[in-house]
C-alpha cells in the first residue's frame, strides 16, 4: 500500500483554517462554499498515469480528467481526519454527476496503521461502488462501524480507471444515524429491502422437477443465519435467496421436516479452502428423527477460485469466489414428516461449515439394459475400479454403430481419461443419472455432426479452475438433426453443453447443470432449431443458457430459431441467467431465474463478443426474475439490470425485440436497463410487473441510443424511482396502463 503514502507528497491541500462542522455532518466544507478548504486532491498516485484537475465552479466541485490512469486509486479526493466510532451506524451522501455513465469508488476507511481498512464493507477494493449518470443525483449508502474506533479515518473518492472525462461533486455529508445493530452489512445498501419483497408462489413457470428444495434458513436451526446480502465477496451472496446458515461450532445443526418421503439427498454447502488451494474434507453428521445415521464427507476440492478472470486455485491471489459445492448420495428411505438433521459433530477445527439448502427426491431403481444394446462391460469396462474405461467405450461405440445397436452403460462409476471421444450415429443409454456416473477428465464427448441420443447418466468432471483454451465439457461440437440429450447430470465441468456448427434440431431436456466453471449450455456458432427445456441450473460460472451467434472459426451463420423454455436457473456465480448474443428468431419463455451474483442480468440481450448481428425477432415472454442483476466487478461497466439490453459491441439490435408478461421481483439495481452506443430499434414491453428495485424501475443509461415502448408496466418499491431517462438519445414511449412511474 505504498501508493497511499505517495499522496502526502504529491497532493495539493487547499486551505488549513479550521471550519465549523456543517449541521449533522462530520464533513467540513462538504458544499465547497470555501473552495477546496479541508479537502485534498491527488492524481498520478503511485505513477499509475492518472492526470486530473479539480476546481470549484459556482459552488460545485468539478474534476476534469485528462488521463484516468490504470487503477481506481489513480485519482483521489480525500478528507481526513474523521472520527468513526465503533458501534455506530453512518450514512454517506453526496450529489454527483459525470460527463457519461461511469462508476466511482467511495470509501470511509483507515490509514496505514489500520491496514487501509474499508469500514463501508464495499464490493470493490476501493470501497463502495457508486454509479454516476449525466444527471445530478443524490447518492447515499449506509454502513455500521464494526472495527474499533478510529480517530484518524478518512473519506475517499477514488476516481481513476473509468470512462468519464468530467465529474461534478457537491453536498458531501457523513452523518451518524444510529447504532449498528448487526455485524453484517446492511442489505438495504444493495437492493430494495432484499428478501422482504413478498415473492408469490411461482406456478406454471420454470422446470417441473422431481426433487423438493429446502432452504436452510427456513429450517429449525442451531447456528447463525448469514445474510441476506448482495455484497460481492460475501459467501451468502452466492447462496440461494442470498441467505445461508453457518454451523460454526460442534453441536450446531439444521433440521428439516420432510414434506414427502425420500431416499436421496443433495446438500449445497461451503467449507473453507486449504492454504494451498487443494481443498479440505470435513464430516457432517446425518440424523433422522434424532437418531445418528452416518457421516457425509464434504470437500472444498472443487470450490474456491481466486484472482482475476479466468481465475486460479492460488489463495495468495485473493478475491475469492465460487464458494459452494454439492454432495449427493442415496440413503435408506425416510418417510414424509420425518426430521432430517445435518449436525456438526466433529471437533476438527474449521472456521465455518455453511449450509445453503438440500434437495430430496425419490430415486427410482436402476434401469435395465434395453434389447438391441451392447454393454461397455462386454468390451472390458469394469464399474467402480478406478481404471480408464475409454478403450472399452470406444470399442463398444464402434461395434454398436456397425451393428446398428445402442451403447449401454450400466450402474456404477466409469472413468474416462482425457482424449477425443467422438459420438457416432447412435444411442448412449445409462441406468439413470443417480446410478450411472462417468468420471471424466477433459471433454466427455465430442460431436462431429452425427445424430445421436444420450440419456440417463451423470457426467462428473475434474475441473478445478477455468482455462479458456481447454475444453472440459460434457458435450462439445456439432449435433446432427434431431439429436437428444436428456436426463443427464452435468457436474464439476467447465461447460455442460457447447454446440457448434452442424447443430440443427438439438433437444436438451430434463437435465441438471451444477457447479460449473463456465456456461451451462451455449447454443453457439450457427446452432439452429434447437430447444432447451425443463432443465435445472445451479452454480454455473458463466451464462446458465447462452445463444451466441459467434463468428470465430470464420463462421458467418447466425444462431437462429432456438428456444429456452420451462427452465429453472439458480445462483450463477458469474454472468447471466439467460443471454442472447446476436442471431435471429430466438425465444425465451416460461423460465424462472434466481439470484445472479456478478457481471450478470437475469436476461441479457447483448451485442458484445462480435456476434452475427441481430435480425428477425427476439421474443422474451412469461418469465419470472427474482433477485437478479448485479454490479460489474472492477471492470467498471455499468450495473446490470434484471433485464439488461446492451449495444456496446459492434452493432445495434435491429431485430423485433419484445418482452411480454414478465415479473421482476427484488432486482438488485435497475429492473430494466439499456446501455450502449448503438441503436436499439423500438423494443416493446407489455404486461410487466416490477416489485422491488435497488435503483430504478427503468433506466436508459449514459449515451444509450434507440427507442422502447411500454404498455401496462407497473413499478412498485423502486428505491430511486420509476424511470431514469439519463440518455437524450433514447426515446421512451409510454402507452396505456402504466403505473408507478
Amino acid at each position: 500500500m505504498k501508493y497511499i503514502l505517495t499522496i502526502l507528497l504529491i497532493c495539493v491541500t487547499f486551505g488549513c483554517q479550521a471550519k465549523a462542522l456543517e449541521a449533522d455532518s462530520l464533513i467540513k466544507n462538504g458544499n465547497f462554499a470555501q473552495n477546496m478548504d479541508d479537502w485534498s486532491f491527488a492524481s498520478n498516485v503511485a505513477n499509475t498515469g492518472g492526470s486530473a484537475v479539480a476546481n470549484v465552479r459556482q459552488g460545485v466541485l468539478r474534476i476534469d480528467i485528462n488521463n484516468p490512469g490504470k487503477e481506481t486509486y489513480a485519482i483521489q479526493l480525500i478528507q481526513s481526519p474523521i472520527q468513526i466510532t465503533n458501534g455506530l451506524k453512518y450514512k454517506v451522501s453526496f450529489d454527483a454527476k459525470a460527463s457519461e455513465l461511469c462508476a466511482i469508488d467511495v470509501k470511509v476507511g483507515g490509514v496505514e496503521n489500520r491496514g487501509w481498512k474499508d469500514y463501508t464493507n464495499g464490493e470493490s477494493a476501493g470501497g463502495t461502488i457508486v454509479y454516476l449518470s449525466s444527471q445530478m443525483e443524490n447518492h447515499n449508502f449506509e454502513f455500521g462501524m464494526e472495527e474499533t474506533t478510529d480517530i484518524n479515518a478518512r473519506l475517499e473518492f477514488q476516481l481513476g480507471n473509468m470512462s468519464a472525462s468530467s465529474i461534478w461533486i457537491d453536498n458531501v455529508k457523513l452523518e451518524v444515524i444510529g447504532k449498528n445493530m448487526s455485524k453484517f452489512n446492511d442489505p438495504s445498501i444493495w437492493a430494495a429491502n432484499p428478501n422482504k419483497i413478498k415473492i408469490p408462489e411461482i406456478k406454471n413457470r420454470g422446470a417441473k422437477l422431481p426433487f423438493i428444495q429446502y432452504e436452510a434458513e427456513n429450517a429449525d436451526i442451531k447456528g447463525v443465519i448469514l445474510g441476506p446480502t448482495r455484497k460481492f465477496g460475501e459467501i451468502s451472496n452466492e447462496a440461494s435467496g442470498k441467505t445461508a446458515v453457518n454451523l460454526g461450532t460442534p453441536g450446531d445443526y439444521v433440521e428439516f421436516t420432510l414434506k414427502e418421503r425420500t431416499n436421496s439427498i443433495v446438500i449445497r454447502y461451503c467449507i473453507p479452502d486449504s492454504n494451498d488451494g487443494k481443498g479440505i474434507t470435513y464430516p457432517l453428521a446425518l440424523y433422522v428423527d434424532g437418531v445418528y445415521k452416518r457421516d457425509i464427507i464434504l470437500t472444498s476440492e472443487y470450490a474456491w477460485v481466486y484472482g482475476k478472470y479466468p481465475w486460479s486455485n492460488d489463495p495468495k491471489l485473493k478475491e475469492p469466489r465460487y464458494f459452494f459445492d454439492e454432495v449427493n448420495l442415496l440413503i435408506n428411505e425416510i418417510p414424509a414428516g420425518s426430521k432430517l438433521k445435518l449436525q456438526r459433530d466433529s471437533k476438527e477445527k474449521i472456521e465455518f461449515c455453511i449450509i445453503d439448502l438440500i434437495d430430496t427426491e425419490v430415486v427410482e431403481p436402476p434401469l435395465t439394459k434395453p434389447d438391441n444394446f451392447l454393454s461397455i462391460t462386454e468390451f472390458g469396462a469394469v464399474a467402480s475400479d478406478g481404471k480408464d474405461d475409454s478403450d472399452a467405450f470406444d470399442a463398444c461405440m464402434k461395434a454398436a454403430v456397425e451393428q446398428k445397436k445402442g451403447v449401454w452403460i450400466p450402474q456404477g462409476v466409469f472413468n474416462f481419461a482425457s482424449r477425443d471421444r467422438h459420438i457416432g450415429n447412435d444411442v448412449i443409454q445409462g441406468a439413470g443419472m443417480w446410478h450411472t456416473v462417468l468420471e471424466v477428465d477433459g471433454n466427455a464427448f465430442w460431436g462431429n455432426g452425427n445424430t445421436f441420443e444420450m440419456r440417463d447418466f451423470a457426467i462428473f468432471g475434474n475441473t478445478k479452475f477455468r482455462v479458456d483454451t481447454i475444453s472440459e465439457d460434457g458435450f462439445r461440437g456439432g449435433a446432427g438433426k434431431g439429436s437428444v440429450i436428456e436426463n443427464i447430470w452435468f457436474n464439476h465441468l467447465k461447460v455442460g453443453v457447447w454446440s457448434e456448427k452442424n447443430t440443427d434440431g438439438l433437444i436438451i431436456r430434463n437435465c441438471r447443470f451444477r457447479n460449473l466453471m463456465a456456461d451451462g449450455i451455449n447454443l453457439c456458432l450457427g446452432t439452429k432449431n434447437s430447444i432447451v427445456e425443463n432443465c435445472h441450473f445451479r452454480g454455473t460460472g458463466d451464462d446458465a443458457i447462452a445463444m451466441w451467434a459467434a463468428t470465430y472459426n470464420e463462421n458467418t451463420l447466425p444462431s437462429e430459431n432456438n428456444i429456452a423454455r420451462y427452465n429453472t436457473i439458480q445462483c450463477p456465480w458469474l454472468a447471466n441467467g439467460i443471454a442472447i448474443y446476436g442471431g435471429k428468431n430466438h425465444t425465451i419463455e416460461e423460465n424462472v431465474i434466481y439470484d445472479t451474483v456478478l457481471n450478470g442480468a437475469g436476461i441479457n440481450i447483448n451485442t458484445n463478443y462480435n456476434p452475427v448481428p441481430f435480425s428477425g425477432f427476439i421474443a422474451v415472454r412469461n418469465n419470472t426474475l427474482i433477485r437478479c442483476g448485479s454490479y460489474a466487478d472492477k471492470y467498471k461497466h455499468s450495473m446490470k439490470g434484471a433485464i439488461f439490453i446492451c449495444t456496446s459491441g459492434s452493432a445495434g439490435i435491429e431485430a423485433d425485440l419484445t418482452f411480454k408478461d414478465i415479473e421482476i421481483y427484488d432486482a438488485t439495481y435497475d429492473a430494466i436497463a439499456f446501455e450502449g452506443k448503438n441503436r436499439v430499434r423500438n423494443a416493446q414491453f407489455e404486461n410487466i410487473l416490477i416489485n422491488g428495485a435497488g435503483k430504478w424501475g427503468i433506466r436508459t443509461t449514459g449515451k444509450s441510443v434507440g427507442s422502447a415502448s411500454f404498455e401496462n408496466v407497473k413499478i412498485q418499491n423502486a428505491v430511486s424511482g420509476g424511470l431514469a431517462a439519463d440518455s437524450k438519445t433514447f426515446i421512451i414511449t409510454k402507452k396505456q396502463g402504466n403505473e408507478g412511474w
